[in-house]
């Protein structure tokens, strides 16, 4: 305990002097600036409140801790960056966050805890569900302009998604509503744009003009205005893809850590076929794509990429090209392609590379020359790759490149293929 002392040099009713009342100085400067004060110098019932400060900042200098403990076992302050430090400088210290009998214990090789639940989002799963059971919900085809999205969790009608910065579900009865999990690529989205009012709605883009024979990628958006603002989400349809160059633009449509990619669709069937309807499709979380519908008859299953029927050799029918619009195919997104290549007589069938190299022929026979005849081939994707045919059998028939499938490399990020 820090003691007051105090030299006496004056007898009772002696006048004091200057040299007394510096004894009395001393004394106390010893006590604040030497000694110290200890716990048995303040009443147990005194309660310490900011306004008996001047300040109330504990500590004015970052960097400067209070410390816990005879070695520093535990030190709390604000570092020199700004952020709040809870710490040890012994290595054997386990630092505890406790509640009455939760504690999360923090050591120097782990983190140990029953759960951490994230508050943001409201879902209420915690950080051992999502790392055991979390998958990214999977985009579903509903129809020729709509979308919806699968259940992935236990409650019925219920979608599951991790945002950056949020953990959201909803639960929607799809039969009844179709706000959350459901999206029309013919109407306007509504509820994630400051302007928005009203009740949430997926569809595409505020201000984004519905193109035939385009591309779109689709976006989980956290619902942030309108009737149903908070811990919801919506479906979006963007013009743009989830690349590095366009990730500000997508916070500013979005919100920062508050967009997630879903996938990829096709409205129109290309170069032969109806041009105003999405492509029938069926995807895998692994990120593979496949297309199942046609148009009514009109085209093979899939976007068509180029048809003829002109009685000639092809080199190249078609040539990959990147884009989002036309009978194009993204490549920042699609990294391997499943293409149908087929004539309605046998022709020997090629790929090229950009330098003109055959990375694939698909070989024929004569026999039957007149037959129709063609191939499925899997082939990485990138700009510049020709498709070409030389006729074994000639004769004006159908000849045509499609697109079947592809794997989608914003969704298969380091799981490429069809495994399980």
């Amino acid at each position: 305990m820090g003691v007051l002392g105090i030299t006496k040099t004056y007898a009772a009713l002696d006048a004091l002097m200057e040299s007394d009342i510096d004894n009395f100085r001393t004394g106390l400067l010893t006590l604040f600036n030497t000694d110290g004060f200890a716990a048995a110098n303040f009443s147990a019932a005194l309660t310490f409140t900011s306004d008996k400060f001047s300040s109330t900042e504990l500590t004015t200098t970052d960097g400067t801790y209070l410390t816990f403990g005879t070695d520093s076992d535990g030190l709390l302050g604000v570092a020199a960056t700004k952020d709040l430090i809870f710490n040890t400088v012994t290595a054997s210290i386990i630092l505890k966050c406790g509640s009455d009998n939760k504690t999360v214990e923090m050591k120097s090789t782990q983190f140990d805890s029953g759960d951490i639940i994230p508050g943001a989002g409201g879902a209420g799963y915690g950080i051992l569900y999502l790392l055991g059971r979390y998958r990214k919900p999977v985009l579903e085809y509903h129809g020729a302009t709509t979308v919806r999205l699968e259940r992935n969790t236990e409650p019925t009608d219920a979608t599951l998604i991790v945002f950056p910065d949020w953990v959201i579900q909803v639960t929607e009865d799809l039969g009844t509503t179709q706000k959350y999990r459901h999206a029309d690529i013919s109407v306007t989205a509504n509820g994630y744009a400051v302007s928005h009012t009203g009740a949430a709605r997926g569809g595409i883009r505020d201000g984004l003009s519905l193109t035939t024979n385009s591309w779109y990628a689709v976006y989980a958006a956290r619902v942030r205005y309108g009737t149903n603002a908070g811990n919801n989400f919506i479906m979006v349809f963007d013009s743009i893809l989830p690349t590095q160059a366009n990730e500000a633009t997508l916070d500013g449509r979005y919100g920062e850590g508050q967009w997630v990619y879903l996938g990829m669709v096709r409205y129109g069937f290309g170069a032969d076929g109806t041009s105003s309807n999405l492509i029938g499709f069926k995807y895998s979380n692994k990120g593979w794509c496949y297309f199942n519908t046609n148009d009514g008859g009109a085209t093979l299953g899939g976007l068509t990429l180029a048809q003829s029927t002109l009685d000639a050799n092809d080199a190249p029918l078609y040539n990959i090209a990147d884009g989002m619009a036309g009978n194009v195919i993204p490549v920042d997104a699609v990294s391997m392609g499943q293409f149908n290549v087929s004539r309605a007589r046998v022709s020997n069938w090629y790929i090229r590379d950009t330098a003109d190299s055959t990375i694939w022929r698909g070989g024929w026979q004569e026999e039957e020359s007149a037959v129709p005849h063609g191939h499925q081939v899997e082939i990485p994707v990138q700009a510049g790759i020709d498709f070409c045919q030389t006729r074994i059998s000639t004769g004006a028939v159908d000849k045509r490149v499609v697109l079947t499938g592809f794997c989608d490399r914003f969704v298969g990020v380091r799981r490429h293929g069809k495994g399980i």
